[in-house]
């Protein structure tokens, strides 16, 4: 259970071949911000298209493309 009571939920995402590249070589450089653009870029749509379509509510607080913001939950 989730702190407001509800269930947690999981979404499992699929990468491409070049999108897995390009996570490893970020996790490998320690870089802070591609993997900041690499969240907000491929993540965050494929977190917020999955949600819908499961009907699942789902808000993104701040501002998205390196922003800093947050995913609801």
């Amino acid at each position: 259970m989730t702190p407001s009571g509800g269930q947690t939920r999981y979404i499992w995402l699929a990468f491409e071949a070049s999108e897995v590249i390009e996570l490893k070589r970020i996790t490998l450089d320690r870089d802070v911000a591609a993997a900041n653009d690499l969240f907000w870029r491929i993540i965050v749509p494929r977190v917020v298209t999955a949600a819908r379509r499961r009907g699942l509510q789902i808000e993104i607080d701040g501002a998205s493309g390196g922003g800093g913001g947050r995913l609801s939950g």
